[in-house]
């Protein structure tokens, strides 16, 4: 169906020619077209682009032992009740930055931020003993900063910002999936 299509675009040239495609390859996403055609795929539809030199199938992992701790912001819904969007963002924004400060300034990292909450990871660079330590100083570290963050939004706050924290150790797969 090449044939049948037009011919590509300044745009399309311009990325065609930097990943020195042959003339048989057009782009999806630039090309519109007017009759049937075929398509073949370059890539299997489950490689994105981290995977696109090796393409797996399935999950990827291996079982090891590291803490996990979940981060809950408590009473959360009251924020937004009688704040403009903006200013929930902002104070999110805000209580994000601290959270993730305790978890560089202990070894932690950060798996995901997800609405109210996070998972962060210990024990990836370390021992289970170590990583079991750094998650308690990291658990202090946020109480700590909470509370400063308290202090500086306080003309903001009708209620003090609060946190609910639990830790797990212990086996899990780590990896892709």
């Amino acid at each position: 169906g090449l044939a049948q299509l037009p011919p590509p675009g300044r745009l399309e040239r311009q990325a065609l020619a930097r990943i020195d495609a042959p003339p048989n390859v057009r782009l999806a996403c630039q090309t519109r077209p007017t009759r049937d055609i075929a398509v073949t795929p370059l890539l299997p539809p489950h490689v994105g682009p981290a995977g696109a030199l090796e393409a797996r199938g399935g999950a990827q992992g291996r079982e090891r032992a590291i803490v996990a701790m979940f981060v809950d912001l408590r009473d959360s819904t009251r924020l937004g009740e009688a704040r403009l969007p903006y200013d929930v963002v902002f104070i999110m924004n805000q209580f994000f930055a601290e959270m993730n400060a305790a978890l560089r300034a202990t070894g932690g990292y950060y798996a995901q931020f997800r609405g109210d909450g996070l998972l962060a990871l210990y024990g990836l660079e370390c021992g289970l003993g170590a990583a079991s330590r750094a998650a308690i100083e990291g658990a202090a570290e946020m109480q700590t900063r909470i509370e400063r963050l308290n202090r500086s939004l306080a003309a903001d706050l009708a209620h003090p910002l609060r946190i609910g924290i639990g830790i797990h150790a212990g086996p899990v797969i780590l990896g892709e999936m």
